[in-house]
């Protein structure tokens, strides 16, 4: 189903004096270096074989910079950026947490969780065009989160999720105790009656066997209020749980009836919530994106933003693929402002379905 939108309710939910909800993030901060390769992927593969069978050299003139990442950290620079509190807990490296208030100065997040207990987490993202979509390719050292068990949780941290309002937790991929600290976390947000946690795992393509072990334990938690999927993710966590649907909307509505929560799926085409199997569908906006990285993590913010706001399903998903759209289309050395967002919803054009 879906459904037609008032933009000018969104658009003054969005400019309202906002909720005070407690918010927090984890478990990943990141320094990514960010490679624009301006060709396609063929070409691009073609240059590195080129340049390793001469022995070595270089692919002058590519663009670069080097700007906060993980999805956990993304998240919640953008969610400050739109006006709401973040706590952040993650580990790092001395250099690291200098890196993080660097890039989140001035924000309302707040770093005093964060752990200065690790080598810093990094990722060299090559973004590259392939049939005419902008696509990335991350190569990653997990850092600090590679070992982030429900151990590395003190007290502190344990009283800030159970008082919460809402708790997102992202990367189980590049944690190897991912499963032990999602469903610890699930645990603690489960002692109260009025906490929303929110799961977005990343690709699972590299740990398929373990999925097995999470999506089972998930299962039987009671206190998830949403798992957000995007088409990758969507297809294994279905897969797991024993869908034999390609279709990415037909494997997150199958989702939704195994898991007792949101089923939040978002496509480069639509995006939709799915709960005990009934859909709610929303194209995204016509846009052509100037980079790649970290439209996920946007989206997953809107959607938080539009619970605070007291959005309706199909507002909270249009509002995530607003500021989705917003993150894309801003020069690749620029964050998204609300005003950003606000264009957006106004005047935006959705897809046409084909």
């Amino acid at each position: 189903m879906s459904e037609q939108i008032d933009r000018g309710r969104v658009v003054e939910a969005l400019l309202a004096p906002r909720p005070s909800k407690s918010v927090v993030a984890l478990p990943d901060f990141y320094l990514d270096h960010i490679v624009r390769y301006p060709y396609g992927v063929e070409r691009f593969v073609e240059d590195v074989k080129r340049i390793a069978q001469q022995g070595g050299g270089n692919i002058i003139d590519i663009p670069q910079q080097y700007t906060l990442g993980g999805n956990a950290s993304n998240f919640a620079d953008t969610l400050a950026r739109l006006g709401s509190k973040v706590y952040l807990i993650a580990r790092t490296s001395p250099f690291g947490k200098m890196c993080l208030q660097h890039f989140l100065e001035g924000l309302k997040v707040d770093l005093t969780h964060v752990k200065v207990d690790s080598h810093l987490s990094t990722s060299s993202i090559v973004e590259m065009n392939l049939s005419g979509r902008l696509v990335n390719v991350m190569i990653g050292d997990a850092g600090g989160l590679k070992d982030f068990d429900a151990n590395k949780l003190d007290e502190e941290d344990l009283k800030l999720l159970e008082d919460a309002d809402y708790v997102c937790v992202f990367n189980w991929c590049q944690n190897k105790f991912g499963t032990e600290l999602f469903l610890q976390v699930a645990k603690v947000v489960g002692r109260n009656d009025f906490g929303y946690l929110f799961i977005d795992i990343g690709d699972p393509s590299s740990r398929i066997d373990e999925l097995k072990t999470l999506c089972e334990g998930l299962c039987k938690v009671g206190k998830i209020g949403g798992l957000g999927l995007n088409e990758n993710e969507a297809y294994w966590v279905g897969k797991t749980l024993g869908c034999e649907s390609e279709d990415r909307s037909e494997l997150a509505a199958y989702i939704s009836k195994r898991f007792e929560g949101e089923i939040l799926l978002h496509t480069a085409e639509l995006s939709s919530h799915n709960i005990k199997g009934e859909a709610t569908s929303i194209p995204t906006f016509d846009v052509k994106p100037q980079k790649a990285t970290g439209a996920g993590d946007c989206w997953n913010a809107g959607y938080i933003l539009g619970l605070i706001l007291d959005l309706s399903y199909a507002e909270r998903i249009f509002l995530a693929n607003a500021v989705a759209a917003a993150h894309i289309t801003k020069p690749v050395s620029e964050r998204i402002t609300l005003d950003d967002v606000v264009r957006i919803v106004r005047e935006g054009k959705l897809r046409v379905k084909s």
